[in-house]
């Protein structure tokens, strides 16, 4: 993480973290050209993702060449990073719709009103 933080500023790009999919994919890879290696996947994720306006690093932003024709929902996405972007985007479709009513988005969901707020902040999600 603070390697993509150090990248994000360097870069004057909005600040990014990897996903946990991209970390594990990071910590599983091989990296022949070590630290420097693995500085130029994260330098060149941060700029695809920050192209895409993605909220997180992820695991295709730093492994591009296993992104088949845009099929990155099927390739190198663990079940783990599947269910995480699905949670992510109802809440934030539920909190739109309810115009942000938090307590409303809870009752809809059948959640705690402050299990959606650790949520919001563990999805990174901002209103507008």
């Amino acid at each position: 993480q603070a390697l993509a933080q150090v990248v994000c500023e360097r870069h004057r790009l909005p600040h990014l973290e990897l996903s946990p999919g991209a970390l594990r994919a990071i910590q599983a890879a091989d990296w022949p050209g070590n630290v420097r290696q693995l500085e130029n996947h994260i330098e060149a994720a941060a700029v695809r993702a920050s192209g895409e306006r993605a909220r997180h690093i992820e695991v295709q932003h730093v492994f591009p060449e296993r992104d088949d024709a845009g099929a990155h929902d099927a390739i190198g996405i663990t079940f783990q990073e599947s269910t995480r972007r699905f949670q992510s985007e109802l809440l934030e479709r539920t909190l739109e719709e309810t115009q942000w009513n938090v307590s409303e988005a809870a009752r809809r969901l059948d959640l705690a009103r402050s299990h959606v707020y650790n949520l919001i902040e563990a999805f990174g999600l901002k209103r507008g």
